[in-house]
């Protein structure tokens, strides 16, 4: 169920970053005009890079150290 779970993460992760890259300067363009959009690609990469980015990270530490589990000698 955890791996599922893990799995589940990642997919749901890349989908919020390309929402983020996506709806942030559409709404922005929206609210703000071609300025607003102009500036809401930048906040909206930097969102996705910063939040998306880190969720990545904590997953590959996972899948990193469930690799080491296995692989690890049974000391008991």
């Amino acid at each position: 169920m955890n791996k599922f779970l893990a799995g589940a993460m990642g997919a749901i992760n890349s989908f919020v970053a390309w929402a983020l890259i996506i709806g942030v300067p559409l709404m922005a363009g929206i609210a703000f005009g071609f300025s607003g959009f102009l500036v809401g690609l930048l906040l909206g990469a930097l969102l996705a890079i910063v939040l998306c980015g880190a969720l990545a990270l904590l997953i590959d530490i996972r899948n990193a150290l469930r690799k080491i589990a296995e692989t690890a000698p049974d000391t008991r």
